[in-house]
């Protein structure tokens, strides 16, 4: 999805807490990791990523205004 390494890292940690499974954590990190080293292809355009990140940033920076 074109998160980049500091958005997947934050919602593995998420997902992973929530769910209360360090295994969970660590697939996801294996998976990114895997995804970069073999150079698969993104489901998204970069423009697309782009969008997304810029978003998902968004929404993660809202949180510490409140």
């Amino acid at each position: 999805m074109r998160y980049g390494f500091t958005i997947t890292l934050i919602s593995a940690v998420k997902l992973a807490y929530k769910k209360g499974s360090f295994a969970l954590f660590k697939d996801y990190m294996s998976g990114y990791f895997k995804a970069k080293k073999e150079d698969i292809t993104p489901l998204v355009s970069v423009e697309e990523g782009e969008f997304i990140r810029n978003l998902r940033w968004k929404g993660i920076l809202s949180k510490f205004k409140k």
